[in-house]
């Protein structure tokens, strides 16, 4: 065998322990306002607490960037979004610490309604319970959106998990 031949001052090759799989869930919320209002309101940084009040309790202005206030801690902020296609990324940076992405997909619906789904990625170091109240509060933001803007507030509370 190979490890015959090595020096006994080798140790013996340990495996590291397999990390733990990085969670991923989309939430979605089927709403009964135009895509244009929802889409108009998610793409507006200013707006997150407003629509995002579990998730992020403020946002500021300071020196020429947004800053959140969010459950996780304080990021620097900003939103790309594209209307013609109805992408939001929201971009959530922690300078020395991990960053994230929000992902958000507005799409209207044939009935005249609105699909809005938000992909949640577990960040690098964050806890599983950490993610597990991230995902409670931006379920619940969605759930708001429904009583906001009318729909089905129990599709927020739909879960898929993402492969």
């Amino acid at each position: 065998m190979f490890a015959d031949f090595l020096p006994q001052s080798f140790s013996p090759l340990r495996r590291n322990p397999a990390p733990s799989a990085i969670q991923r869930h989309v939430l979605a919320v089927v709403l009964t306002a135009s895509r244009d209002a929802v889409f108009n309101l998610l793409a507006d940084i200013e707006a997150l607490p407003r629509w995002a009040a579990s998730f992020c309790e403020r946002v500021d202005l300071e020196r020429g960037g947004w800053t959140a206030l969010t459950m996780m801690g304080d990021f620097l902020c900003e939103t790309d979004a594209d209307p013609r296609t109805g992408v939001i990324d929201l971009h959530l940076d922690a300078g020395s610490g991990p960053s994230g992405l929000l992902p958000l997909r507005v799409l209207a619906l044939p009935s005249g309604g609105t699909l809005v789904t938000l992909t949640l990625v577990q960040l690098p170091g964050q806890s599983d319970e950490q993610f597990a109240r991230q995902h409670q509060a931006l379920q619940a933001d969605l759930q708001n959106l429904a009583f906001r803007f009318g729909g089905d507030a129990a599709s927020a509370a739909g879960q898929y998990n993402a492969a």
